[in-house]
This record gives C-alpha cells, structure tokens and sequence, in this order.
C-alpha cells in the first residue's frame, strides 16, 4: 500500500485539531486529547513520501530522522489515549494512580528508542523507504523494535481492557461511542504490532519472502484504520454540536423513542398535548429538539398515569425473574421498567381497578441527558426483547388472578 493514501486521513486530523483547538482550555482530558490529535496528524504527515523527502532536506545529515520521530510520536499519543480512557472510565483518585510511573516508562522508551537509533549502523546519506527490511537484521535496530513493539503492545492492550468494560458498564452515549472508537482504533493498531512483530521474525528466519506483500498491504491498512478511528473517537462527542447532525441525531433518538410512546398513548391519550408524535416525527426535522423534549415529558407523564395500576413490588418481582431468565446484567434493569409499564398498561386497558398502594417512582435521570438514555434503553428492551415479552405474559396472569380474587 502507497503512503500516499495517507493524505486523507492527515488532511481529517489536521483539520480535527484546528477545530478543537478551543477544547484545550477545558481540562486535562481534553488537553491530552488535543495533544494526542496533534501528535498523530504528525505521524499521519510523516508517513506521506513528500512530506518525508522535505524532512530529508531539513536534516541533512540524518536523512532517516523521520523514522525515529514517527515512532516517538506513537509512543506519545499512545500514552495520551491510555491516560485520557482512564480518564472516563476511571473514578478520578484510581484513573490518576502510577500516572508518574507511567509517564516514566514511556519517557524512557524514548531515550531508549532514541540511543539505539542513532547507536544502529543506518546509512546517514540515503533515506530508506524500506527501513524494516534494510535493517530488520541489525542488532541493534532489532532492539529497538523489540522495545518500542513491546511497550506499545503493553500499552494498547491496557487501553483495549479499559474501553471494552468501560463500554459494557457505561450506558449509550457518544462518550461511550467516543471510547469504543478509540478502543477500536488501538485494536487495528495492535494488530499492527502483531504483524510488525511477525514479520521480524520471518526477517530472522529468511522467510520474508512468503511475507513482504501481505505485512505491506496489512500493516498499511491497520494503521490507516487505526488513525481513521481515532480522529473520529476523538471528535464524536463534538459532532452532536454540528446542526445537521445535531437534527439528524434528535431525529434518530425520536425514532428509538417512538415504540414506547405510542404503547403509553394507547393506555393514556391524554399525555398528547400536540397530535400523535409519529405523525410529527414525518413531519421533517424542523424543532425536532423541542419535540424530543415533550416527548420525553409525555413518556414520563404516560409513566406516572399508570402508576396505580401495578403492584409496588412489580419491579423487583420483574428483576428476580429477568435474572432467572438469564438476562444479561446490564439489561436487567431497563427490562424490568419495560415489564412494570407493560403489566401496567394492560391492566389499564382492562379496565382493572387501581392497587391499594401506589408504585415508587421508576428509573430516571438527573437532566435530559440522563433521561433519553434511560428511556431510550426502555424503549429498546420494550420493543426488541423477548424477555420483556415472556416476562409481562407472566407477571400479568398472576396479576390478574389476584384482581379476580378481589373482585
């Protein structure tokens, strides 16, 4: 694969670190973001042969410089991805533990990175495209790959650990999208470090060979990959601010919402103010932001309508059974309100009499963010889950039968 292509993505993150320029006032997390976008548009930059000949002209006497400082920069932005998902995934005391450590370790890397370089036999008159396969035999350059692959292999791999709870734990938002992407962009960056590492081996073994296409086009493409990801992890929470995408993102969520809703409007019609939210959903994307907002109001206010038409313990009779059900842990507590409104609804539509005792209040958020995550969940579980489904039939028909005592 021609380093050419590399144009693409160091035009986006040159363009991504102009435009979160203003974020680096914004605390140390957004400071290393910005810091970790700037360093990786340099490496994009380095890898384009144009920009890599000028390099050669600046220094003359070093013509080769501009390998080194590719894989300094790497070390870099990789410490900085690793601090910034600790960060958020993190709680603040633990997220800053061994933080010295770590900036040591990769401080020192560099200095190692940097003495075997210069300590290497390279040719100080020629710029080598073909670095690896000139020198993969070299002693000393064979060092330097050992501990530049093993450090970053170490460090990705502890960034990959971080997202993937942090993304099994954390409920969906675009700082979740955002960490999952920077998760994924240091997986296509590890598979680079396995492939690196495979083909120094087939160097030592004279079997490269049966290698050199396939390592040249992989090692392209998973580091082109990688810096597509992470310019697109480090700028996601700031696309929602964008207005077509912010349209395009109300209209999205209105569409999640709609299954629930227009299950609470068959039981409470009274919660629309306006005509049914699905006509006004097709109605096209202007004031879809105000929209999403009553249409949280209206789900909530369908909710609190059906309150007295479920047992208090509905909930917790729906929790216990979804985990019997071996409803993933995450799931369960989404899927029990969708039960709980579920049974609720039924009972109304039947025309049963209101329970004895009211209900406590359900999940919630604390701001409108909060509250289009949980009922997007809600509404996800309600119109996707069979447990939901198997769940309700069963928490009714004990529900019923005890409405049938009564009466």
């Amino acid at each position: 694969m021609t380093n050419s292509i590399f144009v693409v993505p160091a035009v986006l993150l040159w363009a991504a670190v102009l435009w979160r320029w203003p974020s680096r006032r914004q605390g140390t997390t957004q400071q290393a973001l910005w810091l970790a976008l700037v360093g990786i548009a340099i490496t994009a930059t380095l890898e384009i042969p144009a920009v890599e000949g000028a390099v050669k002209l600046v220094t003359p006497a070093e013509p080769n410089v501009a390998y080194l400082l590719k894989h300094v920069l790497v070390v870099g932005v990789a410490a900085a991805a690793r601090e910034i998902v600790r960060g958020i995934a993190l709680a603040p005391q633990q997220a800053r533990r061994g933080v010295r450590r770590r900036s040591a370790s990769a401080a020192a890397v560099v200095v190692a990175l940097g003495t075997l370089f210069f300590a290497a036999p390279v040719d100080g008159d020629v710029l080598t495209p073909d670095f690896t396969d000139r020198y993969g035999r070299e002693p000393a350059m064979l060092a330097f790959w050992t501990v530049f692959l093993g450090w970053l292999g170490a460090a990705l791999v502890s960034t990959i650990r971080l997202t993937w709870r942090y993304g099994r734990q954390a409920p969906r938002s675009r700082l979740r999208t955002a960490i999952l992407l920077i998760g994924g962009s240091a997986t296509a960056c590890l598979g680079y470090v396995a492939a690196k590492a495979t083909y120094l081996v087939a160097l030592g073994a004279q079997v490269e060979q049966r290698f050199t296409l396939v390592y040249t086009r992989a090692t392209g493409a998973l580091l082109l990959v990688s810096m597509l990801l992470i310019v697109t992890g480090c700028t996601w929470t700031q696309l929602g601010r964008v207005p077509g995408l912010r349209h395009l993102n109300a209209y999205r969520r209105l569409r999640r919402l709609l299954p629930l809703w227009q299950a609470l409007y068959e039981a409470t019609p009274a919660i629309a103010l306006t005509p049914p939210i699905a006509g006004r959903v097709r109605a096209g994307i202007r004031d879809l932001e105000v929209r999403l907002y009553r249409c949280v109001i209206e789900i909530r206010d369908g909710a609190l309508a059906l309150r007295p038409y479920a047992a208090p313990d509905l909930r917790e009779r729906g929790r216990e059974a979804a985990r019997n059900l071996g409803v993933p842990d995450r799931q369960i507590e989404p899927v029990a309100e969708a039960v709980w409104l579920e049974v609720a609804r039924r009972a109304k539509l039947r025309g049963d009499p209101p329970v004895p005792e009211v209900a406590i209040n359900g999940l919630g958020g604390i701001d409108l963010a909060g509250e289009l995550e949980i009922l997007e969940q809600i509404s996800t579980a309600y119109q996707r889950s069979e447990a939901v489904r198997v769940l309700a039939d069963r928490l009714d028909n004990g529900l019923a039968r005890r409405v049938e005592g009564v009466r």
